[in-house]
């Protein structure tokens, strides 16, 4: 493990953390968030530290060994280089909606389609609805980072304890690439989560977001397909998430308004402006994640496997959250 942390997991923590100050010192021009009426944060800063991100986990691909970078064939690292790619061309020039989302379509489609990599839902359902449920959810995974990617520390620090949960699964199992494959990971956003966590002095901007929710829905694709964990339990480790995500988006819906616009309705965004502030709302949500994790893999470490039950616990959970929420917001 010390071999491991000083031979792998320090470098890429080093490389994103320098990155970030280069970044923050030397600011790209067009890679600046003006605070606007929308806005969570005052000021200008620096939105570019999803280039730190991605060039700290090619740079952890590589030190890495055979084992962890061969997870990652040709068609999965042309996605991931795909998204940086067009997320980076937005966050430079604005591009349409429209055209953002025919192009990650494009890009999912090269894992489930050209690698193919997709849920199968145990045999349920014919495989091209399998495939196109499967491109549905990685492309609602990329957009629903970037939509809760609006509080300092917020994406960051979650994805931090992600990752790090699906290492923990793969350990539990004994897949050491997996687990590896998801440190690089963790150990990429942490440098840049030391710079971002409230009060941030950088974002991670539309790159990094999308770069961590195909991630997410990535290696959530990999370790079911590797047998790690069953296909309900990476969705309640992101449920922090997508729960708030897809709640509001429907909400927003059924009011007939632009849900694809920059708004402020997200329970977390409400939160902080109800007067509770940026880190008690974000330490909340940490709590929230670790929560998920540790309902999620105690029962696997104490040996009695993924149990169901747990996920329909935390269905009532979530439902009778969102009630108290709303109330309580209602009020203030």
């Amino acid at each position: 493990m010390i071999i491991f942390i000083f031979k792998y997991a320090l470098p890429v923590f080093l490389v994103s953390l320098t990155l970030c100050f280069l970044l923050i010192k030397f600011p790209l021009a067009k890679l600046q968030d003006k605070a606007g009426e929308r806005s969570l944060h005052q000021g200008v800063i620096p939105r570019s530290g999803g280039v730190a991100i991605f060039m700290a986990f090619v740079c952890g691909l590589i030190i890495s060994s055979t084992a962890v970078y061969s997870l990652l064939s040709v068609y999965l690292m042309m996605a991931i280089i795909f998204i940086c790619a067009v997320s980076l061309a937005d966050d430079l020039f604005s591009l349409s909606p429209l055209l953002r989302f025919v192009l990650q379509f494009l890009i999912a489609g090269l894992i489930v389609f050209f690698e193919p990599l997709y849920f199968d839902f145990n045999g349920v359902f014919p495989v091209l609805l399998c495939q196109c449920l499967t491109l549905l959810g990685l492309v609602w995974m990329i957009n629903l980072y970037n939509f809760m990617d609006g509080m300092d520390g917020f994406a960051s620090g979650m994805s931090m304890i992600a990752f790090a949960s699906l290492a923990l699964a793969g350990y539990l199992q004994g897949d050491m690439a997996y687990v590896a494959l998801n440190s690089v990971v963790v150990m990429s956003v942490s440098g840049f989560w030391c710079l971002n966590f409230p009060p941030a002095r950088i974002f991670m901007g539309d790159m990094g977001s999308t770069l961590l929710g195909l991630l997410a829905g990535l290696f959530s694709l990999l370790g079911w397909q590797r047998g790690l964990f069953p296909l309900w339990a990476p969705a309640l480790l992101f449920s922090p998430f997508w729960v708030d995500a897809t709640y509001t988006v429907l909400k927003r819906i059924t009011r007939r308004e632009r849900f694809w616009l920059p708004h402020r309705s997200h329970f977390y965004q409400r939160l902080v402006l109800s007067g509770l502030g940026h880190k008690r709302v974000v330490a909340a949500e940490y709590a929230l994640m670790l929560l998920c994790s540790l309902s999620l893999l105690l029962p696997v470490w104490a040996g009695l496997g993924y149990n169901s039950l747990v996920a329909f616990i935390w269905v009532g959970v979530y439902g009778a959250g969102i009630v108290v929420l709303e109330v309580w917001l209602a009020r203030r």
